[in-house]
């Protein structure tokens, strides 16, 4: 039979063009097919009256190279930017109040520990059992656990309340009482197994001494958002291979490759959510079916909030505040986005970006948008002493967009792999599997891509 592609990608986010764009290198003729009239999935920058406002991701982490390198591959190395030092601060929320996150915490246990010491963050209580961690005896079952256990086994129940479950909510939306540890942060289960203790681990490894000091550099945008990616990646792709608007009704296995709503070629790349993957497999695997759907997702939204900088000035000097959930607070966290990466603003404005919803308040999501902006605006009210109203607001919501890795999900994956692998010419990427950020995302797209190769 002969086809009409070289490849077929179903999925126009991140994944699904990096995909393209690797399978363009290859001089393969493919086809992207996108549900949404817009591409670029949970990517977005709004540009509106004078406002650089990112409505997705608003930084990359450049430890993970995959995607600092797409960037610069696609000469985009000039508009690399880092966090404005002079504003290296991060907050978090106790008992009504903003204090700074010490210098040197690494998202569960500090790597220094006399601004520890002197951090109003945790108690001294708090801070005891927290020493205490260099004494407790690792834990010999290599079963997978969930974050939340092992934080409390190794450093008590107030490092996850104040310091763990806030950090970390604010990369995966999620609770960490479901959340598994291998496949989240497996350098922490590495640092109890080599060296006994987390906390030693972040003093002697090599890497984490490597990582000390201010740590801002380590994190990216672009100067016009990371909307400019998904530009810079849809420039180098032929008009005549990307169909937008239009959600594929099915696919079929053929004996030499796979057939999408009529259009054929010897390889299919899968990169959409797994619930939209098992509606497309059911008809013809229904294990693999199974399989995906048992994969979850988590709901959130920004609100981004316009006020002036007279308003909001003397509050804001730093990057933003994480909020423990054990606070009771309608947001989870909120970036100053005129402070943290330059030029998002016009001199006289300030650009606040607050999170909503996730595993610890999922109800917010039921919220109108309305509602959504006066909740936000009344905690930033309340916390940062803001007694204006805001000047501009525009609320983005992410159903079903944050994958949650649950206890055990490395396991799912390895099913998951076998169970597909039966099938010649499919390949399959995105957040759903070894990573949810924009490096991660890339990463599973040039795999993907070789794979299939």
């Amino acid at each position: 039979m002969s086809h009409s592609y070289d490849l077929i990608i179903v999925g126009g986010g991140l994944t699904g063009l990096t995909a393209a764009y690797r399978a363009q290198q290859r001089g393969w003729k493919f086809l992207l097919l996108e549900a949404s009239e817009r591409l670029g999935g949970s990517l977005e920058t709004l540009h509106s009256d004078g406002l650089l406002q990112e409505l997705g991701a608003e930084s990359m982490v450049t430890a993970k190279p995959w995607g600092k390198d797409l960037i610069l591959e696609l000469g985009l190395g000039d508009q690399l930017v880092s966090p404005q030092p002079e504003f290296h601060k991060t907050l978090i929320v106790r008992g009504g109040q903003l204090v700074p996150i010490p210098e040197g915490l690494r998202l569960l246990a500090p790597s220094q520990w006399i601004p520890f010491l002197r951090s109003p963050a945790v108690s001294w209580l708090g801070k005891l059992r927290m020493g205490l961690e260099f004494f407790v005896k690792p834990r010999q079952d290599v079963r997978d656990e969930s974050l939340a256990s092992f934080v409390r086994r190794r450093l008590g129940k107030e490092a996850l309340e104040r310091i763990a479950q806030p950090m970390v909510a604010g990369i995966y939306t999620a609770d960490p009482e479901t959340l598994s540890m291998r496949a989240t942060l497996p350098q922490f289960l590495e640092y109890e197994r080599k060296y006994g203790s987390v906390c030693r681990g972040l003093l002697l490894s090599p890497e984490a001494r490597a990582s000390r000091g201010p740590r801002y550099h380590l994190f990216n945008s672009l100067k016009g958002g990371f909307g400019q990616l998904i530009q810079a990646l849809r420039a180098r792709l032929p008009d005549e291979s990307i169909r937008c608007g239009r959600p594929v009704g099915h696919i079929r296995p053929l004996e030499d490759g796979w057939q999408v709503d009529g259009e054929t070629a010897p390889r299919l790349l899968l990169a959409a959510p797994t619930y939209a993957m098992a509606d497309l497999l059911r008809p013809f695997d229904a294990p693999a079916a199974s399989l995906l759907q048992k994969q979850e997702y988590l709901s959130s939204a920004t609100v981004n909030l316009g006020y002036p900088l007279t308003a909001a000035d003397a509050a804001t000097r730093g990057y933003g505040f994480v909020v423990p959930a054990v606070e009771g607070r309608d947001i989870l966290a909120c970036t100053f986005s005129h402070r943290k990466y330059p030029e998002r603003t016009p001199p006289d404005m300030a650009l606040l970006r607050t999170y909503v919803g996730g595993a610890s308040r999922p109800e917010a999501m039921a919220w109108n948008d309305e509602e959504m902006i006066a909740r936000s605006h009344m905690e930033l009210s309340r916390l940062l002493k803001i007694g204006e109203p805001p000047i501009s607001a525009v609320v983005k919501r992410y159903v079903r967009a944050m994958p949650l890795y649950r206890v055990g999900h490395l396991e799912w994956l390895s099913t998951l792999e076998d169970c597909l692998a039966r099938w010649p010419g499919l390949g399959w990427a995105g957040n759903a599997y070894r990573g949810v950020g924009i490096p991660d995302c890339v990463r599973s797209a040039n795999e993907a891509v070789a794979r299939l190769g």
